[in-house]
């Protein structure tokens, strides 16, 4: 299956380390590393990660098991209990996050953040993240709970467990956006119909591409953007529905 790149925003990378984070955009099944000028605003993309500290999984009988659809398979997930990706409103500056999260002593200082470039030229539409790690590594059951906890803040989008590989280390970050193609027969009153029932809301269509469309799961969404996109897709009316993750390459 090919689809087209879509995405909105500009960002200014802020790294304690050397850093390697691409977006992936949903079933590109690629990463783009190259700028294109044509969209609304231009993208950077730092290629390495040689931060974060690995995901310490210590229980791991009772760790957390989820999956997406990739076409019609089922690409299954691990949830780290150690990191976990925090999204903010845009407009939200790196110290304004900082000390948000500060008021949660279980957590580390910001590790990686996402912002526009220019702050006066904010769109409702862009991304705005932290990872961040806890200082401990907590039973599942507790990360969970911290989650629920960071979640009630006023000023957090949404915030979700990081998913880890085989090694432990940190491989995805799960954000509040996910990318779909709708089937030629689904009309737009099923895709709003759906919109509505599971409280999500378009961010904006692809340039390339008038079935595509690039849908918001904040924490007030029936489930988060990886819940959100596999429902949408199971219900048939969707070429494809996957997360907007983050990927994180290790060297």
């Amino acid at each position: 299956m090919i689809s087209l790149l879509t995405y909105l925003g500009a960002f200014l990378i802020w790294n304690k380390g050397v850093q390697i984070v691409s977006f992936k955009f949903g079933n590109l099944g690629q990463d783009y590393f190259s700028l294109n000028n044509t969209m609304r605003h231009s993208f950077i993309f730092i290629a390495t990660l040689l931060l974060l500290t690995s995901c310490v999984n210590n229980d791991l009988d009772t760790i957390g098991k989820r999956f997406y659809y990739y076409d019609t398979q089922k690409i299954y997930l691990t949830e780290s209990n150690k990191q976990l990706t925090v999204c903010f409103p845009p407009g939200t500056t790196r110290q304004e996050k900082q000390d948000i999260l500060s008021q949660y002593p279980y957590l580390s200082p910001i590790e990686f953040s996402t912002e526009p470039f220019d702050m006066n030229k904010v769109d409702a539409a862009d991304m705005n993240n932290v990872f961040v790690s806890f200082t401990d590594s907590p039973k599942y059951s507790t990360a969970k709970n911290r989650i629920e906890e960071i979640k009630k803040n006023p000023k957090v989008r949404s915030a979700d467990l990081m998913f880890c590989d085989e090694l432990n280390r940190p491989m995805l970050g799960l954000i509040d956006q996910f990318v779909v193609r709708l089937k030629l027969s689904t009309t737009n009153q099923e895709l709003n119909d759906l919109l509505a029932q599971t409280k999500t809301k378009i961010l904006y269509p692809s340039q390339w591409d008038a079935q595509t469309y690039i849908i918001s799961a904040d924490k007030y969404s029936k489930g988060d953007a990886l819940d959100m996109a596999n429902r949408f897709f199971e219900t048939g009316k969707f070429e494809y529905a996957e997360p907007n993750f983050l990927d994180i390459f290790w060297n």
